[in-house]
């Protein structure tokens, strides 16, 4: 017994009122209701494939019944996949490696790494091997991980650190140790870093003596390295 009502382009099901002023009073409607904790289900089918829609018991619910995908497009293109054992795939997320190409002098003081950079990976292009510099396509969060590295013995150092910089200003300084050996030294850190879109990061470092940097000519091999990932 089940009400079935047409209201101009609105259609209820369940109810003889359709209504969704309390999202978009404009749209047309297809409103189904059900006066239960139940709620309302939309079912589709294909003779391989089931997925409902549903919205009962204070949540709204999407999903296959079949263990079979969950797919988000935009643009026609697939985005974001859900596998039946609950993995989630954005392979188009945001997320770049790039390295230090080439042994490249460092001096003291505090300043942007210079030298020219390679990247292992760069999804979506945001890195610029030209500027040595991301910029973030969204607002949003960013994971960033780096690496300082010396080349051979460079003696001892007062400090060394590993920094990210954000519009041309110190945003973090991590990695600071200092090293009385003479062999190999690196410094290292990692932060997450709530970005504006077009904001631009770059690795830095400060070190109390001008030293080289170890840098590799394989795509395998990173020793001067910065990584970034858009987390959402």
């Amino acid at each position: 017994n089940s009400v079935i009502s047409v209201s101009g382009s609105n259609v209820g099901i369940g109810t003889s009122s359709p209504d969704g002023s309390d999202w978009n009073g404009s749209s047309t409607l297809l409103h189904l209701y059900q006066n239960s904790t139940n709620g309302s289900l939309l079912k589709l089918e294909s003779s391989n494939t089931s997925a409902v829609m549903a919205a009962g018991n204070n949540q709204l619910q999407l999903g296959t019944i079949e263990a079979q995908p969950f797919n988000f497009y935009t643009s026609a293109t697939e985005r974001l996949r859900i596998d039946s054992s609950g993995r989630v795939t954005t392979p188009y997320q945001p997320a770049f490696r790039a390295y230090l190409s080439s042994n490249t002098s460092k001096p003291s003081g505090f300043s942007v790494v210079p030298g020219t950079f390679a990247t292992n990976y760069n999804v979506g292009g945001h890195y610029s091997t030209s500027t040595s510099r991301f910029t973030a396509p969204v607002s949003g969060s960013y994971l960033f991980t780096g690496t300082i590295a010396t080349s051979g013995s460079q003696g001892s150092f007062d400090y060394l650190s590993c920094e990210f910089w954000v519009n041309g200003g110190r945003e973090f300084i991590g990695g600071w140790q200092g090293n009385s050996s003479p062999s190999y030294s690196k410094s290292a850190s990692s932060i997450v870093l709530i970005l504006n879109a077009n904001d631009y990061v770059e690795l830095a470092c400060e070190t109390n003596k001008t030293f080289s940097m170890q840098g590799s000519g394989s795509s395998s091999s990173n020793y001067t390295y910065m990584t970034g990932y858009l987390l959402g």
